[in-house]
């Protein structure tokens, strides 16, 4: 459901054709992404630790996040922004 609704929304952006959605990437390839990607979103809720986000901040990726509570706790980087999502009734709103 959320996949959906997250690809309607993007596929309505003007800068559509520069978004990526990348599921069961392997370990080389997301390197690889973070590498070479302009921003990297984690626009998680629930997220466990956190792992993408220091994933890509391992590799270089400038990385906008929502401030799951393992990201605070863990000491956060202070390279990274933080974004506060509202969350009603099982839809995000920025």
């Amino acid at each position: 459901m959320v996949d959906g609704v997250l690809l309607r929304n993007v596929a309505a952006q003007p800068h559509r054709d520069d978004v990526y959605l990348v599921r069961n990437a392997n370990d080389a390839t997301l390197r690889a992404l973070f590498r070479h990607c302009q921003l990297f979103l984690n626009l998680s809720l629930y997220e466990g630790f956190g792992l993408p986000v220091l994933e890509a901040l391992a590799q270089g990726a400038c990385v906008l996040s929502t401030p799951t509570p393992s990201l605070l706790e863990s000491g956060f980087p202070a390279e990274a922004s933080l974004i506060r999502i509202h969350h009603r009734c099982g839809s995000p709103h920025f």
